[in-house]
């Protein structure tokens, strides 16, 4: 218990004093001193001096785990598998999980010098280091060992080494069949290896390219071909590694492009949808509006529940799918315009009852004070309302309008007619008062009983102005009427005489006529003061002008037979005239009634021929110019009697203007085809289709041709209008043709070039067309057979093209047979190169070998034909190195049957010598039940078996390998070899 109190000797710093201490230490007792000193003291020969005291298991196991370095772990590991043989296995277990964090060269020496061989040789075996292994396979004393070592190596590198160390024969041999299996394992491994980086490069491409119709189909054909060789084990595994990562990776990619693809075709679904319940609720919201604009609603009940049933289906689409900002404004702005003319209605529905109200006191309406207020209210209203022009007005506010403007209209038509009534009087009031002021008396009367006569029709303030300066100017006219009356009686005597003088004088009927007018305005100009004062001088004035008028009376009555002849001219120009009227109008109300009359387009069409054969019928030209000749033929006939001047001229008039307006509503109708066939013309220009553009052009020029008058000037506009979109259509039509000769041009080019590549890719070796498959389809994919070619060539063009195609696929669905043929060639070859070799050796002369292996090794001959070719070689190698050979009687024996064989499959003529025996072989074969026929296919692969037969015999005699040769070459010909 003491030996802990001071410093202890087996921690002593001389390792003398220490080794002393170790032996003095009971193993029992101080083991985990012992323990401690094996573990940590730095003499390794006293480590291993109390290593070997401690016989406790369970220590040298917590000794063994606390082992720093690969020597002082195998010094353990020995001593616990001296005391426990069964524990060799764990421990190299253990070993192998420390190993990794030691040196390697460390590891390989402490195996080396382990003390326990059973031990040593379980860690060798278990080993990965081909160093090791390859020591210990060259060096091992037991052969067991050696070729134990041997099959674990897997290393090509190790056991081609170990072909040049080893001496011993069945190690030697044990090493060709390892490196036999490891270089056809490799070459099955770099093949699938190479399968799959291929999958993997087309599935990294197929991620980069953008997607097609076929790109689904594609990634499962790469997906099917990976799954394919996912069970191929290579390295004792399946694929894994890098290639998993990149095949996962582009498998993402794709598969990302596949799943984008497909919710970007479900979301474009779902906003398409979305999209157009959206633009459909627009569109009703727009309909709704123009339902408004056009229609009249007798309530906004309907408006108001059709904006609550919009805007509750618009939440509930834009909840599914938000609406784009266009979408939105346009819906916003739709409702908003709505929810204003919702208002408007509201309001309108509001003042319903003022409306009524003032409408009804319409009949109470007489002053103008009244009309004056109602005017007001009325306008107040209406301001108050405010109904929008582009809404349809509602049936009642359009009969309370027309019947506020009628009362409007009489307001302001009295008001007019009295401002007007009161501005004339005033005139007439100014000219009375010149009238005076220049003693006029005559005037003066007549305009003062003019105005006492126009005031019974004044009222209000207008009559009251008016009759205040009238009764300004009374006192004056009263003067002036006194003073006139006593100077005009001398005067009248006067005329009485003139008068009477008059009729003792023979004149002229007219200037008779004139001189009895001028006294008679004379008197009436004196008796304008006083009139019934001067009775008895009238009578005389009277009776005076009536002996005077006599012979203008004669003269009057010649002159009104003349007028009335000119009346019956007017008159029979009237009747004329109203009958041309009644016979235009009543063709074109037959005309009107066939076209309505109508309705399917057939009888449409018909009624069309109709209206035009009746418009045909009318001569408008002849009509129009003789129109114009009409004034003057009614100017010949003046004059006629004046009762009957205005009468007669009302209905000329009349019918001149009604005639004037048939003419000028046919030449505005013909003017309105006219801008309507130009209307349809310019709409040609903008149609796709030109051929039609220019077939219906053709018809509308017809038309224009077919139209009748109209105003010169416009019928020029027209035209000019009309020829230039006509000119644009043919435009068009010649562009086009460019256009088109321009893509057949383009399209012939293209399918050259595309013949042209694919040419180049058919002459291409099969290393390289094996690569091409993927372009080729590019290249025919390029090619779409709708597009239009020169008719001349099409055909050759598209001949040359396929045949180019099925030149490809020809040639590269011939890859593999041309590829078999290449490799039984190489070995057909090979062994023909054997053979020479052989038949050289037998003939006792020296043989290059290295020679024969360089030019083995420049043949294309695969894994197949080694393993035919590579028994044969070896052979060769060992009689060369043993010069031990000799010739083999049994080959030429079997390669006869085999032979004889062979001609019977492939139906050749076997030589004369052989009939019986190949008609017992024959006989054989049918007793066997072989006789069935073989397809070609089953032909050719027993052919190809008897071929790799035929190739696998050596040594045989030059004479009978000729003869043997020569039965061959004829078979092989059906394998075209």
């Amino acid at each position: 218990m003491f030996k802990s109190l001071f410093t202890p000797k087996w921690k002593h710093q001389d390792a003398k004093v220490r080794q002393e201490a170790l032996a003095a230490l009971d193993a029992d007792q101080d083991v985990s001193i012992i323990s401690q000193m094996a573990i940590s003291d730095e003499s390794a020969e006293i480590r291993r001096r109390a290593l070997a005291k401690i016989s406790d298991s369970k220590v040298l196991q917590s000794i063994l785990l606390q082992a720093g370095n690969p020597a002082d772990w195998c010094q353990v590991a020995s001593h616990l598998a001296g005391l426990q043989a069964e524990n060799i296995d764990a421990l190299t277990v253990q070993f192998n999980n420390k190993k990794s964090t030691w040196d390697e060269q460390a590891v390989s020496n402490a195996i080396t010098k382990c003390d326990n061989s059973a031990l040593a040789e379980s860690l060798l075996l278990s080993s990965d280091d081909p160093q090791i292994l390859l020591q210990a396979a060259t060096s091992a004393k037991s052969i067991e060992l050696r070729l134990s070592i041997v099959d674990k190596l897997d290393d090509l590198k190790s056991l081609q080494q170990l072909q040049k160390k080893a001496s011993h024969k069945q190690v030697i041999q044990a090493v060709r069949e390892k490196l036999k299996g490891i270089r056809a394992k490799q070459q099955h491994i770099d093949d699938t290896l190479q399968q799959a980086d291929k999958i993997c490069q087309n599935l990294s491409k197929l991620a980069n390219q953008t997607w097609d119709t076929q790109f689904t189909t594609k990634v499962q054909l790469l997906t099917q071909q990976w799954q394919a060789l996912d069970g191929e084990i290579i390295d004792d595994k399946p694929l894994s590694g890098k290639r998993v990562d990149n095949y996962n990776e582009a498998l993402t990619a794709c598969q990302a492009t596949i799943d984008s693809m497909q919710e970007e075709a479900r979301q474009a679904a779902l906003v398409q949808e979305a999209q157009a319940k959206q633009s459909e609720l627009c569109e009703q919201l727009e309909s709704l509006i123009e339902e408004i604009k056009s229609e009249r609603l007798e309530s906004c009940q309907s408006l108001r529940e059709g904006l609550t049933l919009l805007d509750k289906n618009w939440q509930q689409i834009i909840t599914e799918v938000d609406a784009s900002p266009q979408m939105k404004g346009r819906f916003s702005g739709l409702r908003e315009t709505l929810q204003g003319h919702l208002a408007v209605w509201e309001k309108f529905e509001s003042l319903t009852p003022n409306f009524i109200e003032l409408t009804e006191q319409q009949a109470d309406m007489v002053s103008f004070g009244d009309l004056e207020k109602w005017q007001k209210q009325w306008t107040n209203l209406e301001k108050k309302l405010h109904w929008p022009e582009e809404l349809a007005i509602p049936s009642g506010l359009e009969i309370w309008r027309k019947q506020a403007k009628e009362l409007q209209h009489k307001l302001h038509q009295l008001e007019a007619e009295q401002k007007k009534k009161a501005s004339q009087l005033h005139r007439k009031i100014r000219t009375l008062e010149n009238h005076i002021r220049q003693r006029n008396l005559i005037a003066a009367n007549k305009l003062s009983n003019y105005i006492n006569f126009e005031l019974k029709e004044l009222v209000g303030d207008f009559l009251t102005s008016v009759t205040r300066k009238l009764e300004n100017l009374e006192p004056d006219l009263n003067e002036l009427r006194d003073w006139h009356a006593f100077a005009t009686t001398p005067k009248k005597e006067s005329l009485c005489s003139a008068m009477e003088k008059l009729s003792e004088n023979s004149l002229d009927p007219l200037v008779l006529a004139e001189k009895v007018h001028e006294l008679q305005e004379q008197w009436r100009e004196l008796i304008s003061s006083d009139a019934a004062a001067d009775q008895a001088l009238w009578d005389k004035f009277k009776q005076a002008a009536d002996k005077a008028y006599q012979p203008c009376l004669v003269y009057y009555a010649e002159q009104d037979q003349v007028k009335a002849d000119n009346l019956k001219q007017k008159i029979a120009i009237c009747e004329r005239l109203e009958k041309q009227i009644a016979d235009l109008r009543n063709s074109i109300s037959n005309n009107e009634k066939v076209e309505q009359s109508h309705s399917s387009e057939e009888v449409a069409e018909s009624a069309k021929t109709a209206t035009e054969t009746t418009s045909q019928s009318i001569d408008w030209k002849s009509l129009d110019k003789n129109f114009r000749d009409l004034t003057k033929e009614w100017q010949q006939y003046d004059p006629v009697p004046n009762n009957e001047r205005k009468t007669i001229q009302k209905r000329f008039n009349k019918s001149f203007n009604g005639l004037k307006g048939l003419i000028h509503s046919e030449k505005q109708a013909n003017l309105d085809e006219r801008v309507e066939l130009v209307a349809k013309a310019e709409k040609l220009v903008s149609l796709e289709d030109n051929r039609k553009a220019i077939e219906i052009s053709k018809h509308l020029q017809q038309e224009w041709k077919n139209l009748g008058i109209t105003f010169f000037k416009a019928d020029r506009e027209q035209w000019h209008q009309f020829r230039k979109a006509i000119d644009q259509i043919f435009a068009q039509r010649d562009e086009q043709k460019q256009a088109f000769k321009n893509e057949l041009k383009s399209s012939e080019q293209k399918i050259k070039s595309l013949t042209t590549q694919i040419r180049s890719l058919s002459e291409l070796e099969d290393s390289e067309l094996n690569q091409k498959l993927e372009e080729f389809d590019s290249l025919r994919q390029q090619w779409d057979k709708q597009i239009e070619l020169p008719r001349n060539s099409a055909k050759k063009l598209i001949n040359e093209f396929e045949k180019a195609c099925q030149h490809f696929r020809d040639r590269y669905s011939g890859i593999g047979e041309r590829q078999l043929k290449k490799r039984l060639k190489a070995i057909k070859d090979g062994a023909l190169l054997l053979q020479q070799a052989e038949e050289t050796l037998l003939e006792k002369q020296a043989v290059d070998i290295t020679f024969i292996e360089e030019q083995l090794a420049q043949l294309p001959i695969d894994e197949k034909g080694k393993r035919v070719l590579e028994p044969r070689l070896q052979h060769l190698k060992t009689a060369i190195n043993d010069n031990e050979f000799s010739e083999n009687i049994s080959g030429v024996t079997e390669l006869e049957k085999l032979a004889l064989e062979a001609e019977i499959l492939s139906e050749t003529e076997s030589p004369e010598s052989f009939k019986n025996e190949r008609m017992a072989l024959q006989l054989q074969r049918l007793q066997e039940g072989l006789t069935s026929r073989l397809s070609q296919d089953e032909l050719n692969q027993e052919l190809h078996k008897m071929f790799y037969q035929w190739a696998s015999y050596g040594f045989i005699q030059s004479a009978a390998r000729t003869i043997i040769n020569q039965r061959f070459d004829k078979i092989f010909t059906r394998i075209d070899l």
